[in-house]
């Protein structure tokens, strides 16, 4: 028979588990998963060594479980589905990618993922890859319904989709890590929208303004 924890056990436990997430999130984001120890995780979080095992079983798991919570953490990438005929392709990719993008967007989540890429690029695979694969397959839906329509040119809609992901991020990226500025501002990602959409030749974007794309939001 297993026994049941008393609920100020089970509390304990919940507490316990918590501030060992948040010890080891801020430790593997500083250090990556090899250069930090189950006893520097232990002491961050006021909790012995046999806890952290008690717990989590092993330093992987705990790492995977790190990595996990903060993906599930994140605002989800979505777009909304059917599209509203009435609805702009800027109004669309705008409201759904640009907000949900700029949230998604955590410093400690991007250096976890920076050094998942470096040290355990299987783990990143399972985490993040059918996540972000799913939101690629569904931006590409959209884009490529719009080439049916006639209101975009034709090319790959799977490389649009990464055109569009990867400006937005670095901006979100140069911000935070490069330039030390502020979070962007609406009128600077519609800017790098309109680029995307419209492209830099004069003669593309004349006729439209990032404030008619910005007030859309």
């Amino acid at each position: 028979m297993s026994r049941t924890l008393r609920p100020d056990s089970a509390r304990e436990n919940r507490s316990a588990k918590s501030r060992v997430l948040q010890a080891a999130s801020k430790l593997f984001a500083a250090n990556g998963f090899r250069g930090t120890s189950v006893r520097q995780i232990a002491n961050r979080a006021k909790v012995n060594e046999v806890t952290v095992f008690r717990l989590f079983s092993s330093k992987r798991s705990l790492y995977k479980e790190v990595l996990e919570s903060k993906l599930e953490k994140a605002a989800p990438l979505w777009l909304p589905s059917p599209v509203d005929a009435t609805v702009t392709v800027e109004d669309e990719i705008f409201g759904a990618l640009a907000r949900d993008l700029q949230r998604t967007f955590d410093s400690e989540l991007v250096r976890l993922l920076f050094f998942a890429a470096l040290e355990n690029r299987e783990e990143l695979r399972k985490s993040v890859s059918p996540r972000m694969d799913r939101f690629y397959e569904l931006l590409a839906d959209h884009l490529q319904k719009q080439m049916e329509k006639g209101m975009i040119r034709d090319a790959d809609p799977r490389v649009m989709a990464k055109a569009l992901v990867t400006l937005i991020v670095y901006d979100r990226f140069s911000n935070d890590f490069l330039s030390g500025e502020s979070v962007p501002t609406d009128d600077q990602t519609a800017s790098l929208l309109q680029l995307w959409l419209h492209g830099v030749t004069r003669s593309q974007i004349e006729g439209s303004t990032v404030a008619e794309v910005a007030s859309s939001v």
